[in-house]
């Protein structure tokens, strides 16, 4: 424990910890690494612009076995509108239904299929 010190905070009796400031860097990259990107929801509301994205991947693509992931963001459509949806986000569900192992058509035929609000868990 050479880079930690204690010591004593005179105002609330009490010791402290200090840590230099690189070991504390070293522990917010470790604890990142660890937990590593959490998946988030976007909820979008399916028009007649349909969800406004495209995907690339799936599983057998000519590139090998890949997740879905975003290809582009349409101008038009409910993910430009909504904002949050971006280009190489990997699409993890879609309302529930999981895309892990799916092909390239059958994403493609899980989100034509939806109506309405559609919820889609990604990782960014």
């Amino acid at each position: 424990m050479s880079g930690l010190q204690l010591q004593p905070d005179r105002t609330l009796f009490r010791c402290v910890v200090v840590i230099p400031c690189h070991l504390f860097l070293l522990l917010v990259v470790c604890l990142y690494l660890r937990l590593g990107p959490r998946p988030r929801s976007i909820s979008l509301e399916k028009g007649s612009e349909g969800l406004g994205f495209s995907i690339v991947g799936g599983f057998g693509s000519p590139h090998g076995d890949l997740p879905i992931y975003v290809k582009t963001v349409f101008s038009k459509g409910a993910a430009a509108v909504d904002g949050r949806l971006k280009r190489g986000d990997q699409i993890l569900t879609v309302n529930g239904e999981s895309l892990q192992g799916a092909t390239h058509e059958q994403a493609v035929a899980i989100l034509k299929k939806q109506r309405g609000t559609v919820t889609l868990d990604v990782l960014s």
